[in-house]
C-alpha cells in the first residue's frame, strides 16, 4: 500500500532499516558468538505473535488523552499498526514521538539455573547458576511472554505448569466513561483508520470489549482496583442509568480515566506446538540471556483533560516486578545485584534529526528535535515539534544502614545513536547482555562486561554516569549535538543497583510526559514545566481532583440553524453539583470543532457561561513559547453572565458565515470547576474533556413538519391565585414537543420558607419538574427543561413595593405622597418630600439603622418569620388618636402605652396588635431626641420603635368588610386583665396609659398574640430639627406627631404564592404527507467537479468520493438507478441509512468509478413515489488499483 507522506515513508524505512540492521548483527554474530542455554533460544518470538491469539485483544492504546501509544500483552511498546508506523503519537492525531519502548532490567544472579543435554531447563537443583550476568525485557524484540507464573500450595513455583500460555493471555483495558463516551476516537485509533469510518458496529464491539473487561477484571490476577465499598472483595460496578454513576467498585488504578494492564514473565514457553514436551526458551529471544524468574505486573494509566492542561499530557505506567525464581531453584536464590531501566527509541517525527538529554534534578530524560522545526509536524500539521521524555518518579526502595527505607530515582542516564560508535547492542545474543549490563552501570556498551569504559563529558574530560545533563534552551554544560549531529537517538534511564531476595516485590513508576513549546528549545521548557505536574500527581498518590463531568449534550437540526441543550436536570445535575477536593462547578465553555476529534484549541470558542459569583478571569501559570518563562495568563474569561444551558447557533464561526443546511457542523462543550484556596495548587482550575456532538441542520424529515424553532415562546395563562408573577415555555427542541397541556403550580419550603414552583403534565398526570425557585426576568439563565421545554416562571422578590401616605390631615391624598425616603434604594418616588399638611414629611424606615439604605433597613425589620406573614398582603398604619390605641412595652417597663396608631392588614382586613421598645425611656410613644441615619445631618428625629404582631386568630382573621377587630380587641382586654392581675393599675393614668411604675406588674398575657409581623418599625421626621443638643425644638407642637387621619400604607410585591397556577398547551410535531415532501428530494454537489471540502484524505488512494441525496423517506426501501445519456443502467444501489441522507460514492456494482458526463438517477421511493434527477459528473483521472 503506498505511503502518502514523506513522514510513514520515513518510518518505513526506519522499520526495514531496522530489520536488515539486525539480521546481519544476528548473522554475524552468530558466527562469533556461542548463544548460551536453551538451544531453541529466540523462536518464540512472543511480539511476533502478539495479535494470533483469538482469547482477548493481545494490544492495544492507550488513548485517553494527548498521548496515543500501543502496548502488547507482554509490556512490549510495538510500533507496527499504528498510524505513523510508532508506538506513540503526541499530541494525539499528530505525528510520531515513540517509535518503540520498554522496560529492561539487568540482574547479578545467585541461583541454580542449568539444562540438560537436551536444553530443557534443570528443575532438581543440580544448575551451575550461570551465567550469573543476565539482562531481559522489551526493546525491539522482547524476553518476555503474556501470563503469570504458577505456584503450588506452599507458594513455590511449579516444577512442570510454571506459567499461563501466553497465547490464552489478552491485555485488559478499561475506562470509567465507557458506558456512556464517545468512543469514536478509540475505535479509529485502534483500527487506524479516520474517525468518519468508524462504523457503529466497530463501536459496539469496542463497547462490548470494556465492558467484558470491566466485568472480568483480573484481581486475582493483582490488577489494580478502587474498592469503593472497602470490603477488600472485587465486585464489578454497574451503572445506575438513575443517578448516572457507577454502585460498586471501579476497576484500574483509582481515579484514573483509563486504565491497562497486564501480567508477563520470563520463563520458556512449555506450550509451543511446535516443540511438545519442550520447554522453550523465551528470555534468550532478548539478549541471549537465560530466564531470571520475574513475573511482571504493569499498570498504564492516564487522565482526560483537555491538552491545555498539563495531566493531558502525561501517561504513567508501574512495573511491579515479583522475583519468582526458576522452578526447582532453591529457597535461598537471591539477585546480588539488580537494575531497572526504562528504554526508548524516540522518534520526532523524522526520525533522522534528534538529540535526547537529562534533567539529573527532575530524573527526567528527554528528547528533543535537531532543528528548531521539525520536517513531519511542520509540513503535515503546521505545528511546532514537541519534546517528549520519562520521569523515574519511584524507584525500588533500599534499606539504608541505619534500616531507614530510601527511594532510588535516576542513578544514570546513557544514549546511543543508530551508526555512530555508539550504537544499539546486539540482540539474541549473550553479548548483548553484558553490553546492556554496562549501560545500566552507566558505561559505554562496548567492550561487553565486565570491562568498563566511561562516558567522557567533552567540555570537562571527566568521566560521567550522567550524559547530555546540561541545558539545552541556554546552551549551557554538555548538550547533544557537542560530540554527534542530529540522528536517530536511543535513551537509557536506570535505577539500581539493589538487591532482591526470593518472593521480594520492587515497583517502578515512570510517567511518560510531553510538552508542545513554539519550537524545538521552548518544547523542553513546557515538557520540564509539566514534569512539575507528574511529580504532583505522585507526590499526591495519584488522587488528583477531577474536572466536572461533561453535560449529556443534545441537539435538535433545525432548517438553518442548531440547537445545543444540556437544560434537563440529569444532564447536567452531576456537572454542576459535585465539589471534587474544592474545585466547584464555574461554568461551560461551547466551542466548535473543525471535526469531531479536534481539541478546543484547534476551534473557535462560540459560547461560555459562568457562575455570577465575581470570579470571572482565571489564570494559569503556562509557559510561554517565545521567551520559555513561565507566565500567568488567562485560561477562563468569563462575564458573570449566569448560567445557560442552551445555545442556539446560527453562524458558522470557522467560516463567518450563516449555517448551512446539508453540512455536518462539530462542536465540543466541557464544563470547567475552580479552586478558590489556590495559593499551594498547581493549578486554580479544571476543565472536563469535551462532550461531542456533531449536527447536519436540515429540513424536517419526509412526513414530519416542525410548528415552531428553537427560541419561540408562548406564556402561560394565569388560571389561578392574585400574583404579579409570569410563567412562559420557551422551544429548545422543536422535534421532541408533545403538544400536552402543563400546569405550574407552588408550594412553600418548610425548611426556608420560601416559594417553589412545579411542573405537572396535565394530559398524563405526572410531575416532571419540582421544586424550582422563580427568576427574576425571562432573560435570566439556567431555568430548567423538559420534553422539548424551557419553562421560566418569574415573580418579584420579596421586598415591598412602596410606602405611600394615602391621607393626612387634610384628607385623603391622590395622587399619594411618599411615605419614606427617595433615596438609598428605596422603591419609593419622589413627591416633594412632604407628607403632612403642615408641611413636615414623616418616613419610615428601620430602628438602629447603621445606614439610611432600604438593604439596612430591611435587615432590622425582617426578622425570624421572614416574609412569611407580610406577602402577599398589604397593611396601614392609621392615625386615628382612638381611644383604644395601645402598644406593649414588650422591651422596657411592659406598660401598656396608649399611641395614636393602630396598624391593619388591609388584603384580608384585620387589626394588629403592636408592641415597642420604648427608646427613650419616656413611657410614651413619639420622637425621641436622637438623629437617623436616613439623611445627612443631624436633623432627623425618629420615633421610638414598633414591633406588630398578628393577633391570636390571625389564620381565621378578617372578613370582606375589612373591619375585623376581634382579635386585637381580645389582645387588648387580656393583656389589660393580665396587667391589673399582676399588680398594675386598673384603670389608665390622665394620658389613656396604664404604667407598671415600680409595681413590677406586666400587661402581658402569653395567649393573647400571634407571630410577629416584623420588627424595629420607627418613622423619622426628614429635616425636622438638630438634635445633636438632646433636644427637638419646633415651632408647631403639632409637628412631633404624625396629624390624626394619616394613613401609611405598605405595599408589599405579590409574589407567586400556593394559590397560583398557570397553564399552557405546548405546540407538537405534525404530521405530512410524505408523498408530497419528497418531492424536494436533491442530489448535491451538483454539478460533481471532483471534489467537495466535505470529503475526507485516506490512507488509500484513491480517496473516498462521493454525492449525497437529501430528504429521502427515513423509512422503507428505496432503490436508486442510474442511466448514462445512452439510457444504459450504469449503476445501482439501494438506501442503507435511517435518516434522509444517502451517499453515493460515484461507482458501478464493480466499484469502478464513472466516467466524466451527464447521468440520469431514478428513485424508486415504494408508496412515496419515484423521482428523477439529472446529476452531472466531472471527476478526476485516477489509476486502477489492479488489472
Amino acid at each position: 500500500m503506498p505511503y502518502k507522506t514523506v513522514e510513514s515513508f520515513m518510518n518505513l524505512r526506519k522499520a526495514i532499516t531496522l530489520v536488515i540492521t539486525g539480521a546481519f548483527l544476528l548473522t554475524s554474530a552468530l558466527f562469533a558468538e556461542e548463544i548460551k542455554g536453551d538451544r531453541q533460544a529466540g523462536k518464540t518470538g512472543p511480539s511476533r505473535l502478539a495479535r494470533l491469539g483469538d482469547d482477548g485483544p493481545k494490544s492495544t492504546f492507550f488513548n485517553i488523552n494527548s498521548w496515543s501509544i500501543q502496548v502488547e500483552h507482554q509490556g512490549f511498546f510495538q510500533w507496527n499498526g499504528t498510524s505513523h508506523g510508532s508506538a506513540g503519537d503526541y499530541p494525539k492525531g499528530m505525528a510520531n514521538v515513540i517509535f518503540a519502548e520498554g522496560i529492561l532490567w539487568g540482574v547479578r544472579a545467585d541461583d541454580e539455573y542449568g539444562v540438560d543435554a537436551d536444553g530443557q531447563l534443570l528443575t532438581d537443583g543440580t544448575g551451575a547458576g550461570t551465567p550469573k550476568i543476565r539482562v531481559n525485557g522489551s526493546m525491539y524484540n522482547t524476553g518476555l511472554k503474556s501470563g503469570k507464573v504458577l505456584r503450588d500450595a506452599t507458594g513455590a513455583i511449579n516444577k512442570t505448569g510454571y506459567s499461563e500460555d501466553w497465547r490464552l493471555q489478552q491485555i485488559w483495558r478499561v475506562r470509567k466513561d465507557w458506558e456512556t463516551g464517545d468512543l469514536t476516537s478509540d475505535v479509529a485509533i485502534v483500527k487506524n483508520i479516520s474517525a468518519t469510518s468508524v462504523t457503529e458496529a466497530q463501536i459496539e464491539a469496542t463497547k462490548a470489549q470494556y465492558k467484558h473487561d470491566w466485568e472480568h477484571w483480573p484481581v486475582a490476577k493483582g490488577a489494580p482496583y478502587d474498592d469503593v465499598n472497602g470490603d477488600g472483595a472485587f465486585t464489578a460496578a454497574t451503572w445506575n442509568t438513575e443517578t448516572l454513576e457507577w454502585d460498586g467498585d471501579i476497576p484500574g488504578i483509582p481515579g484514573a480515566d483509563q486504565t491497562i494492564w497486564l501480567v508477563a514473565n520470563d520463563l520458556p514457553d512449555e506450550n509451543d506446538p511446535n516443540y511438545p514436551g519442550q520447554a522453550v526458551s523465551v528470555s534468550e529471544g532478548g539478549w541471549g540471556s537465560p530466564p531470571i524468574g520475574f513475573e511482571m505486573q504493569m499498570s498504564m494509566w492516564g487522565y482526560d483533560y483537555p491538552f491545555s492542561n498539563p495531566l493531558s499530557s502525561m501517561f504513567f505506567k508501574r512495573a511491579r516486578m515479583i522475583y519468582t525464581g526458576l522452578p526447582g531453584g532453591p529457597a535461598t536464590a537471591k539477585l546480588d545485584t539488580v537494575y531497572f531501566t526504562q528504554w526508548s527509541d524516540p522518534d520526532l517525527g523524522t526520525y533522522t534529526d534528534d538529540y535526547v538529554g537529562c534533567d539529573t534534578t527532575l530524573s527526567l530524560g528527554y528528547v528533543y528535535n535537531g532543528n528548531t522545526f521539525d520536517e513531519t509536524f511542520f509540513d503535515n500539521y503546521g505545528s511546532p515539534v514537541p519534546a517528549g521524555g520519562y520521569d523515574f518518579l519511584e524507584g525500588p526502595k533500599v534499606a539504608d544502614a541505619d534500616g531507614s527505607i530510601d527511594t532510588l530515582g535516576m542513578t544514570s542516564f546513557v544514549y546511543f545513536a543508530a551508526g555512530s560508535s555508539v550504537s544499539d547492542p546486539n540482540t539474541r545474543v549473550y553479548a548483548g547482555t553484558l553490553q546492556w549490563f554496562n549501560l545500566m552501570e552507566g558505561f559505554l556498551p562496548r567492550p561487553p562486561y565486565p570491562t568498563q569504559n566511561p562516558f567522557v563529558d567533552p567540555l570537562t574530560g571527566l568521566a560521567e554516569i550522567f550524559v547530555l545533563a546540561g541545558d539545552p534552551p541556554t546552551g549551557t554544560g554538555w548538550i547533544d549535538g557537542i560530540i554527534l549531529p542530529p540522528g536517530d537517538r536511543r535513551l537509557v534511564m536506570n535505577t539500581g543497583p539493589f538487591q532482591m531476595a526470593l518472593g521480594d516485590t520492587q515497583d517502578v513508576v515512570i510517567g511518560l510526559i510531553g510538552g508542545m513549546g513554539g519550537d524545538n528549545l521552548s518544547s523542553i521548557t513546557v515538557l520540564k514545566y509539566n514534569d512539575i505536574f507528574a511529580q504532583f500527581a505522585y507526590d499526591n498518590d495519584f488522587a488528583l481532583p477531577t474536572p466536572p463531568t461533561p453535560p449529556v449534550v443534545s441537539a435538535f437540526e433545525g432548517d438553518g440553524y442548531i440547537t445545543l441543550n444540556w437544560a434537563e436536570t440529569a444532564a447536567y445535575n452531576k456537572t454542576e453539583s459535585v465539589v471534587n477536593k474544592g474545585f466547584a462547578f464555574e461554568g461551560y465553555k461551547v466551542y466548535q470543532l473543525p471535526n469531531p476529534l479536534a481539541s478546543g484549541s484547534e476551534g473557535a470558542l462560540i459560547a461560555q457561561y459562568d457562575v455570577a459569583n465575581g470570579v470571572m478571569v482565571i489564570t494559569e501559570k503556562a509557559v510561554d513559547p517565545a521567551t520559555g518563562l513561565v507566565l500567568e495568563k488567562p485560561a477562563h474569561v468569563g462575564s458573570d453572565n449566569g448560567i445557560s444551558r442552551v445555545v442556539v447557533i446560527k453562524t458558522d464561526a470557522l467560516r463567518n458565515r450563516p449555517i448551512t443546511n446539508d453540512r455536518p457542523y462539530h462542536y465540543g462543550i466541557s464544563a470547567y470547576s475552580y479552586l478558590p484556596d489556590n495559593e499551594f495548587s498547581p493549578f486554580k482550575s479544571l476543565e472536563s474533556s469535551m462532550t461531542r456532538v456533531s449536527v447536519t441542520p436540515k429540513l424536517p424529515d419526509p412526513g414530519k413538519s416542525y410548528t415552531v424553532d428553537s427560541g419561540d415562546y408562548l406564556d402561560m395563562t394565569h388560571t389561578a391565585g392574585t400574583s404579579d408573577g409570569q410563567a412562559r415555555i420557551e422551544v429548545i427542541d422543536p422535534g421532541v414537543v408533545t403538544g400536552h397541556t402543563y400546569e405550574v403550580s407552588f408550594a412553600t419550603d418548610d425548611a426556608t420558607g420560601n416559594i417553589l414552583w412545579n411542573v405537572t403534565d396535565a394530559t398524563t398526570g405526572s410531575e416532571i419538574l419540582s421544586d424550582y425557585t422563580q427568576g427574576s426576568l425571562f432573560t435570566d439563565p439556567g431555568f430548567p427543561a423538559a420534553d422539548g421545554l424551557t419553562f421560566k416562571v418569574t415573580g418579584p422578590p420579596n421586598a415591598f413595593k412602596n410606602f405611600i401616605v394615602t391621607a393626612h390631615g387634610g384628607g385623603a391624598q391622590d395622587p399619594p405622597l411618599q411615605g419614606s425616603q427617595d433615596w438609598g434604594g428605596f422603591p419609593t418616588s419622589y413627591t416633594g418630600r412632604v407628607n403632612q399638611a403642615i408641611g413636615t414629611g414623616w418616613f419610615f424606615h428601620g430602628g438602629g439603622s447603621s445606614s439610611g439604605s432600604y438593604a439596612t433597613m430591611i435587615s432590622r425589620i425582617i426578622r425570624g418569620s421572614k416574609w412569611k406573614y407580610l406577602i402577599p398582603n398589604d397593611f396601614e398604619y392609621r392615625f386615628t388618636y382612638e381611644d383604644d390605641n395601645y402598644i406593649y412595652a414588650a422591651y422596657s417597663s411592659w406598660s401598656l402605652i396608649r399611641v395614636p396608631m393602630e396598624m391593619w392588614n388591609v388584603t384580608q382586613g384585620y387589626r394588629l396588635p403592636l408592641w415597642t421598645y420604648d427608646y427613650d425611656g419616656s413611657e410614651s410613644w413619639g420622637l425621641t431626641p436622637y438623629d437617623s441615619p436616613g439623611s445627612g445631618g443631624s436633623n432627623d428625629p425618629f420615633t421610638d420603635w414598633v414591633y406588630p404582631r398578628l393577633p391570636a386568630n390571625y389564620a381565621t382573621a378578617g372578613n370582606a368588610a375589612g373591619d375585623d377587630e376581634t382579635g386585637y380587641q381580645d389582645w387588648l382586654a387580656k393583656s389589660i386583665a393580665a396587667g391589673i392581675a399582676s399588680g398594675g393599675p386598673a384603670t389608665p393614668d390622665a394620658n389613656g396609659s396604664y404604667l407598671t411604675g415600680a409595681t413590677g406588674a406586666d400587661y402581658w398575657e402569653s395567649g393573647s398574640y400571634g407571630p410577629e409581623l416584623m420588627g424595629r418599625n420607627v418613622w423619622f421626621v426628614w429635616n425636622l430639627d438638630d438634635v445633636s443638643d438632646g433636644t427637638i425644638d419646633v415651632d408647631d407642637p403639632a409637628k412631633l406627631l404624625p396629624e390624626k387621619g394619616t394613613v401609611v400604607k405598605i405595599v408589599t410585591n405579590k409574589t407567586n404564592q400556593p394559590s397560583d397556577v398557570f397553564s399552557v398547551e405546548a405546540p407538537k410535531v405534525e404530521s405530512t404527507s410524505v408523498a408530497d415532501d419528497v418531492k424536494k428530494v436533491n442530489v448535491f454537489p451538483n454539478p460533481y467537479f471532483g471534489y467537495h471540502d466535505l470529503e475526507i484524505s485516506s490512507a488509500e488512494l484513491p480517496a473516498p468520493k462521493y454525492v449525497t441525496f437529501n430528504h429521502l423517506p427515513t423509512t422503507g426501501k428505496v432503490v436508486f438507478r442510474v442511466f448514462n445519456m445512452a439510457g444504459v443502467m450504469v449503476a445501482n444501489f439501494e438506501k442503507s441509512t435511517t435518516t434522509q441522507y444517502q451517499n453515493w460514492n460515484m461507482r458501478n456494482a464493480n466499484q469502478f468509478p464513472l466516467a466524466s458526463g451527464i447521468y440520469i438517477v431514478h428513485i424508486d421511493m415504494g408508496s412515496a413515489g419515484t423521482k428523477v434527477l439529472k446529476l452531472a459528473l466531472v471527476t478526476e483521472e485516477e489509476w486502477a488499483k489492479r488489472y
